[in-house]
């Protein structure tokens, strides 16, 4: 009974430890688009700013 269940834990762990790491890719990967998505409208507005800046 108890060599069943360490076995279970084993084979349990890297599945868990798998789904762990796609999760923290997913969030990984979704922080790095949210990035790319603030640095393009601050660029923008940046743009903007200084356009507004030369007219005066």
């Amino acid at each position: 009974m108890a060599i069943s269940n360490i076995r279970k834990d084993l084979l349990g762990q890297p599945l868990q430890l798998l789904s762990g790491v796609d999760i923290f890719s997913n969030a990984s990967s979704s922080l790095g688009h949210m990035s790319k998505g603030v640095a393009a409208l601050s660029m923008d507005m940046d743009k903007k700013f200084i356009q507004s800046r030369q007219r005066q």
